[in-house]
């Protein structure tokens, strides 16, 4: 069946009523058939091959918690595979497939549903004629096999209208679903405010004592001092000491950065909102600024009394304060990944846990490498102040030297900390670029 309308006509929100991805408040589209749709844009999960795509069409026979298909399921996905003449292709990334065969893979993944009726919104219009045609031909052999019914949208005629069995004409805006509008913020008042409230805070500020000329001189003079290193003060300088200690600060910011991520990944599920249940997600937002609240000193300061002296005080400290900020960089991030591939996999049988896995996971690793590389080099510096209450690693070694007003030698422990973290940010980059290229971005 062939659905004709002019752009902007309503041929697609009359596809999405038949799907139930839309719903109509005064009259819904009653129907006794399973409806697949084929998006215009496919949907498709560019990160994953191929195969797992294909098979992603089988999740209402899965039960909600399961992402592992069986044998079963995966020699029918082959056999789809065969008849559209991508067997061959079954683990590439769908992102170094050429628009055709992303075509084929998003016919075949509808397939694996076992639809009984096959709707097309303009998937011909990306295609040239000759490729379009041959996609064409490939769904009606497939319909003589698999005997389900097909209603395809175009506005063009890629297809030449003859080659239908039936036609229908939608006339121009006689399809209509009213949509609440949602509620924004200007950027510009946004902005606005937050100025106002810089100048108030600037104008409102306690300058009592402050002597600005004093200040800054004062300042200048202790910093010199940092870098006032010679060959006398590189001989004294306990290298062993030091570089012992920041090992230690080291493992530390990667033990609490890994463990922190560990937790903060699932609960960062679980407070996304377009993941879970709002009443979920508010309780596990609500958990996450409580633990985010309090300042990684003060997790040391609880931890040190409970645990005693030591490092292993500073690395749980350094995890409850990695879940809250990690927690909320994720779910955040997790909110602004595209949806659609997301949505289309619901729509499919998938419940949040599977389609969260196939189309976000896969789309979600270099910015889960980035926060935690991010999170790492913070809990580099934050553990070098948790020696001040007996947490252990370099910040013990700084605050000495501090106190000794031995600047020179400070100096040096923070050229360190600047190196290792500069190593960090390199190695984040690199990682994330690797990933990148990886699903063929």
């Amino acid at each position: 069946v062939l659905l004709k309308g002019s752009s902007g006509s309503g041929k697609t929100t009359l596809l999405r009523l038949i799907e139930k991805s839309l719903r109509r408040k005064d009259s819904d589209v009653q129907q006794d058939s399973s409806a697949v749709l084929i998006y215009q844009d496919l949907r498709l999960v560019s990160e994953r091959s191929v195969l797992d795509n294909v098979l992603s069409g089988a999740f209402k026979e899965l039960p909600s918690y399961s992402v592992n298909f069986t044998e079963v399921q995966k020699e029918k996905a082959r056999y789809l595979l065969k008849k559209v003449q991508l067997l061959d292709h079954q683990n590439k990334l769908v992102s170094e497939l050429s628009g055709g065969q992303k075509q084929r893979v998003a016919i075949t993944r509808a397939l694996m549903s076992s639809p009984e009726i096959l709707l097309a919104d303009e998937c011909f219009s990306q295609l040239d004629k000759e490729t379009a045609t041959e996609i064409f031909y490939l769904i009606k052999s497939l319909q003589n096999e698999f005997r389900f019914t097909v209603l395809i949208s175009q506005h063009n005629s890629v297809i030449d209208d003859s080659l239908f069995d039936r036609r229908i004409d939608v006339l121009s805006e006689s399809i209509k679903v009213e949509t609440v509008p949602a509620k924004k913020i200007s950027f510009s008042v946004f902005w606005i405010s937050v100025f106002a409230f810089v100048l108030a805070a600037i104008l409102t500020l306690d300058y009592s004592g402050f002597n600005s000329e004093q200040s800054v001189q004062n300042s200048i003079e202790i910093l010199k001092r940092f870098f006032e290193v010679n060959t006398t003060v590189l001989e004294q300088f306990n290298w062993s000491s030091v570089l012992s200690s920041f090992f230690v600060t080291i493992k530390m910011a990667l033990l609490g950065s890994f463990f922190g991520l560990v937790i903060a990944l699932p609960l960062s599920v679980l407070a996304a909102k377009n993941i879970s249940p709002p009443k979920l997600n508010k309780t596990v937002r609500f958990f996450l600024m409580i633990i985010r609240s309090i300042p990684s000193l003060v997790w040391a300061l609880i931890f040190v009394a409970a645990f005693g002296i030591g490092t292993a005080s500073g690395v749980v400290a350094l995890t409850f304060y990695s879940v809250g900020y990690l927690g909320k960089l994720i779910y955040e991030s997790l909110e602004d990944l595209e949806q659609k591939s997301f949505s289309s996999l619901r729509l499919l049988g998938a419940s949040r846990l599977q389609a969260f896995m196939l189309s976000l996971l896969p789309k979600s690793r270099p910015m889960l490498l980035a926060h935690f590389i991010f999170m790492f080099e913070y809990n580099i510096r934050a553990a070098s102040i948790l020696g001040l209450v007996g947490a252990g690693g370099i910040g013990q070694e700084l605050m000495y030297n501090l106190e000794w007003r031995r600047f020179p030698q400070a100096g040096i422990i923070l050229l360190i900390m600047v190196g290792v973290i500069f190593l960090a940010d390199t190695l984040s980059s690199t990682l994330r670029k690797h990933f990148l290229l990886e699903r063929g971005s």
